[in-house]
């Protein structure tokens, strides 16, 4: 059978194609040079794809026993120490279920005085052997948060330990549970600890009716909403159209419509109201935003930036 030009083209374009994707896979494997905490991994695409390399650089044996800053980030906790140029050190833990409000979650920030912290933290590294697998990294595209962490210690030398998973542990489980003991003490060495009441930062975003006032606007599937607080009331507008005009309260970080004083008491689950159901409050890149929630024909939300 003859071959027409058009049969030489198909086969050069996928030898091409190939070459290019052999190229683009051996690219960058040795990762690149973390800055004190965390370095830049290359994204991703396929979900459930798996890259594990090693960071060149890192090596298992590290002479320094002088931390200067220690950092571990874990599913369920998250601390950090950094030693200051007048010999203090800066604190900060977080952690527990912030989300159900049960006084379990925590967040600290806070300056003492070393007082053999620091060190503590490298007899932690020595008796749990946390500089095995340094420098190594695996990430595994499309798996949700919760499962890995990231460990990163530099010393004085110049020398870390770097190593981070989003799939498994880097560290045995003594060892997470040593380095949150050890945060914990020192808080509570400090007049703190790992709960609500002892926590020494805003663990919520929430607002309050001074912060409320003003205009709020966001769209949603082509629908511009605004919402205007005046004092204790608030107007929703949809496309222009007022939908409601109520008062309300805030409770436990909610922005609810003040239904009670109107005498309606239906349960969560009915909405008695055509359009506002509440709204709460969160940060998202460095801005705060209300989330509204709203029911009329479809539950729908949308964010809603403060307008100047």
């Amino acid at each position: 059978m003859r071959r027409g030009k058009r049969g030489f083209v198909i086969p050069l374009l996928a030898a091409a194609l190939c070459a290019l994707l052999l190229c683009g896979c051996t690219q960058g494997d040795a990762g690149k040079e973390p800055t004190v905490e965390t370095p830049e991994i290359d994204p991703i695409d396929m979900p459930g794809a798996r890259r594990e390399y090693t960071m060149d650089g890192y090596s298992e044996d590290i002479a320094s026993e002088d931390v200067v800053l220690f950092a571990y980030d874990a599913p369920d906790f998250r601390v950090r120490c950094e030693k200051n140029a007048d010999g203090s050190v800066s604190v900060q833990s977080s952690g527990g279920d912030v989300a159900a409000r049960d006084g379990s979650g925590f967040r600290l920030d806070y300056t003492a005085a070393d007082d053999g912290f620091l060190e503590k933290l490298q007899q932690l590294v020595a008796a749990h052997d946390l500089t095995a697998d340094n420098g190594r990294v695996v990430n595994v595209g499309g798996l949700p948060e919760g499962y890995g962490d990231t460990l990163s210690v530099t010393y004085a030398s110049g020398e870390r330990i770097y190593k981070s998973s989003n799939e498994s542990r880097t560290v045995s489980d003594e060892a997470a549970v040593a380095i949150y003991e050890a945060f914990r003490d020192m808080a509570v060495k400090n007049g703190f600890d790992f709960t609500t009441e002892g926590s020494n930062a805003p663990l919520y975003d929430d607002a309050d009716e001074a912060f409320l006032q003003g205009t709020w606007k966001g769209t949603h599937f082509g629908s511009e909403y605004v919402a205007v607080f005046t004092g204790n009331r608030v107007q929703i507008y949809c496309d222009g159209e007022l939908t409601d005009d109520t008062e309300y309260v805030v409770v436990r970080g909610s922005i609810r419509p003040n239904r009670l004083k109107e005498g309606v008491r239906a349960p969560e689950d009915e909405h008695d109201y055509e359009e506002f159901h509440d709204m709460s409050s969160m940060r998202k890149k460095n801005d705060i935003f209300l989330v509204g929630y709203f029911t009329k024909d479809a539950y729908s939300t949308v964010d809603l930036l403060r307008q100047n």
